[in-house]
């Protein structure tokens, strides 16, 4: 994910970087950002909650 999201690299010259095909990395790129949006979202309703006095 950080050849794609930091470096900027495109999905295909990073897939090669790490030799594998496109579409695996692709597959492994989707894998991980919903990984991070899931933390995200656990993070983002534990601080709303403490917002509201509740856990």
């Amino acid at each position: 994910m950080e050849l794609v999201a930091v470096d900027g690299l495109p999905v295909a010259q990073a897939a090669a970087a790490l030799g594998m095909s496109a579409v695996a990395a692709g597959v492994r790129l989707h894998r991980a950002r919903k990984t991070v949006r899931a933390a995200l979202d656990r993070r983002a309703a534990s601080v709303v909650a403490s917002w509201k006095g509740t856990s």
